[in-house]
């Protein structure tokens, strides 16, 4: 399950930059689905945040979505609610079926990882294994590269996005609260920090999840060390084969390194949909849905599902790669 779809990610978010929204929870029992929305005014939202979720959607399995939509969008329609506003569904789900057509909004590129760094390498095009070869030889001499979990170290890729304008602008207060607490709620989560002589160049935030690493967020001191964000992502990759992952999620943007490493499109859409248009409800059962739009924001308001959503896992906001 990617991190997105985790009951903490929702906390947190309501939490921080979410705290203005009222959570909204329908809880499918006969399917053992969550639809976690949030709510501003008239409208809904699937909640963790469109600038910071790079995948939303139900939550559970995949093959109920289809028959718990129509109870979900009634839901909503019986708590007020005029309109829902769909963002970073993956064209892999039955949501994207559900509501199609629905409008292509970014990608998120994902590679299949080799056995060893070699056949990774063998199966890129020549001409990007030519550049992925030139583009880090400057930096094998002089330059290491660990992983760590403090805090310390994400405070080290923090400082790093600020070196850009438009990510240190990016970072409100709320924002770096945000960040804070989701880096200590997940063990998943891992900082991969490149330094020389002792000072930080470089740092990438990820994920792991099953057989995939999710490439979260990166700065790097571009003035100083250009390529330095390439190569320590390069070298995410080789330790995501030596650690046994078989996918490579670089989520939303459509970065040209990206296709350089070998990925993929698979593509996120939008859609907004009227909840006075009956074509996609109906009326569901009493003692289904549960709402929470007045419990205080510390609540835990999604329960933890018995069976995690799947997803092929935001480019997106400036405070992604």
């Amino acid at each position: 399950m990617t991190p997105f779809f985790d009951t903490k990610w929702h906390e947190v978010y309501l939490k921080t930059i979410g705290k203005n929204l009222n959570p909204l929870v329908y809880h499918d029992d006969m399917h053992d689905v969550i639809a976690p929305f949030v709510a501003h005014r008239t409208t809904a939202m699937l909640s963790g945040g469109r600038e910071v979720s790079d995948y939303c959607d139900l939550v559970g399995n995949p093959k109920y979505f289809a028959d718990v939509w129509p109870r979900a969008l009634s839901y909503l329609e019986k708590n007020g609610l005029i309109s829902l506003e769909l963002f970073n569904i993956p064209e892999s789900s039955p949501t994207y079926s559900y509501f199609s057509p629905m409008n292509k909004e970014d990608t998120t590129p994902i590679v299949s990882l080799g056995s060893s760094f070699d056949s990774y390498l063998t199966a890129l095009p020549r001409k990007y294994r030519h550049e992925l070869r030139r583009k880090t030889k400057k930096f094998e001499h002089g330059f290491t590269t660990h992983i760590e979990k403090s805090p310390d170290a994400l405070q080290t890729l923090l400082n790093l996005m600020k070196l850009n304008p438009e990510k240190n602008a990016f970072l409100t207060d709320d924002m770096q609260q945000f960040f804070t607490r989701i880096a200590g709620a997940f063990t998943t989560s891992h900082i991969h920090l490149m330094t020389h002589e002792n000072t930080p160049v470089a740092a990438v935030w990820f994920f792991t999840s099953h057989d995939t690493v999710y490439l979260y967020n990166s700065g790097y001191d571009f003035q100083n060390y250009s390529g330095a964000g390439f190569y320590l992502v390069v070298e995410n990759i080789k330790w995501a084969i030596e650690n046994g992952y078989k996918k490579y999620n670089f989520l939303q943007g459509s970065e040209r390194y990206k296709y350089e490493l070998g990925g993929k499109d698979l593509f996120v859409y939008a859609k907004t949909v009227s909840l006075r248009d009956r074509s996609h409800g109906a009326v569901i059962p009493d003692g289904i849905a549960t709402s929470h739009q007045n419990a205080p924001r510390d609540d835990n308001f999604l329960p933890t599902p018995a069976s995690p959503a799947s997803s092929s896992a935001a480019g997106g906001a400036p405070g992604k790669t």
